[in-house]
């Protein structure tokens, strides 16, 4: 737009409108602008109802740009560009990183609270419920992976 917008000069009682799918986009990346940072501040709401505690809380949610870093990472190597099934998936991945987090978490807490050594609870702990973890993930990665692959026209 900006390009178009210093070559392009249009006669007077003409104008550029950009409509389409571009339109749309424009619209989509708004809103998300706005409920992208209230729903991550709901999911650590949620986060510090769930664990009662706000270090908690952070422990898990730090996973969440950790898991959008990768999906970045990501789309960047294998040159896709940020489309709406990529917010999709990127929006899934946080809430299966979210997911792991809460049980992981809570494992090692469970663990502490059975009057283990913290090396052995963060260590013990998750490795105990690291298979339910493995599973959601390669449920949700293979759920999506049609989306993935799919990214041409139309897809």
């Amino acid at each position: 737009m900006r390009r178009i917008s210093e070559k392009v000069k249009p006669p007077s009682g003409y104008w550029l409108q950009y409509g389409g799918i571009f339109e749309q986009m424009a619209s989509a990346a708004a809103r998300l602008q706005l409920l992208v940072p209230l729903t991550q501040l709901m999911i650590f709401g949620f986060l510090m109802t769930t664990f009662g505690s706000s270090k908690e809380a952070l422990i898990d949610f730090s996973g969440v740009p950790l898991a959008l870093s990768g999906a970045v990472a990501g789309l960047w190597w294998q040159d896709i560009p940020l489309s709406i099934s990529a917010g999709v998936g990127s929006i899934t991945l946080s809430a299966v990183a979210v997911l792991t987090g809460v049980v992981m978490v809570s494992a090692s807490t469970q663990y502490l609270v059975k009057g283990r050594a913290f090396d052995s609870a963060i260590s013990e702990g998750p490795l105990m419920r690291l298979r339910p973890v493995l599973m959601v993930a390669l449920v949700a990665s293979l759920g999506f992976l049609p989306m993935a692959l799919h990214v041409g026209t139309g897809a």
